[in-house]
Formats: C-alpha cells, sequence, structure tokens
C-alpha cells in the first residue's frame, strides 16, 4: 500500500512538472524568442527540477518618447540642435512666434503645415536611421537666411 501511495505521488509530481514545462514554452510566456531553459527530472521520491540556459541573454533596445518643443522666428529656430536615440519617437510641438514659417525633415518625411504668427503644431516620428539630419523652414530663403537646426541620432 505504501508502494502504490509513492507511485502515485511521484505520477502526479512528474505531470505538474510537465505542464509546468509546456507552460513555460508558449510563445506568451518567452516574448523575447530567448531558448526556453531545459528541465530534466530524476526519478525519486521528490522529483528535482535543474535549469541550465541554453543561450546567454540578449540586451533589448528600449525606445521612448522624446517631446520637444520648437519655437520659430524669424530667421531662426530654437532649439537648434536636438539629440535623440535611434528607435525614439520623436514628437515636435512647434510653435510660430513670428512670421510665417513651417518645421520639415527631409529623412524622416516629416514637417508641419506653414503656419502664422501664434500657431501651433504638433508632429511625431520614429527616428529610425542614426546620423545628423537637417530640419529646416522650407519658405521662401528661410534656410539659406539660417532657419535650420540639426537632428542627431545616435
Amino acid at each position: 500500500m505504501k508502494k502504490l501511495i509513492i507511485f502515485v505521488v511521484i505520477v502526479i509530481l512528474l505531470g505538474v512538472v510537465a505542464y509546468m514545462f509546456q507552460i513555460g514554452t508558449k510563445e506568451v510566456a518567452n516574448p523575447t524568442g530567448s531558448p526556453s531553459p531545459e528541465v530534466s527530472v530524476s526519478p525519486s521520491v521528490s522529483p528535482t527540477v535543474s535549469v541550465s540556459p541554453s543561450a546567454s541573454p540578449t540586451a533589448t533596445v528600449v525606445s521612448s518618447i522624446k517631446t520637444f518643443t520648437v519655437v520659430g522666428k524669424p530667421f531662426s529656430f530654437t532649439p537648434s540642435q536636438i539629440t535623440v536615440n535611434k528607435g525614439d519617437t520623436v514628437v515636435i510641438i512647434f510653435k510660430n512666434e513670428s512670421g510665417t514659417h513651417d518645421w520639415k525633415i527631409d529623412e524622416f518625411n516629416s514637417a508641419t503645415k506653414i503656419l502664422q504668427s501664434g500657431q501651433q503644431e504638433t508632429i511625431q516620428f520614429v527616428a529610425n536611421k542614426v546620423g545628423t539630419f537637417e530640419y529646416y523652414c522650407s519658405i521662401g530663403t528661410h534656410r539659406q537666411q539660417g532657419m535650420k537646426g540639426n537632428l542627431t541620432v545616435k
């Protein structure tokens, strides 16, 4: 009778371990796509579980939202230098302080409408390229007269 109880306990424990292993290998439980740990059970009265990773962990890049208020006036932007990380979502709140201006950056296909004095517009884009990119006012010769700045993506 005692052997039967021990056998039933071992079978139940093996079932629980197998169930936990099955849950641990589902995609939801392992969103990083890294290999699942190996589980081995030694047949004894109290089973043991040993975990041995099959690959080293990898670094995960976390993107964030970076918001900048850019003020435009004849013939400058403040700030004239913006720095973000690759993958960041960049939010530009463009406030036109004086005159008729817009804010444009070609490499990220992003631009505001042409705004009159006192107007503002918010745009956003993902900084998915590394480098230094010029943003500018596309009205007439404003760019050539110094209404430009740089976005640096690291």
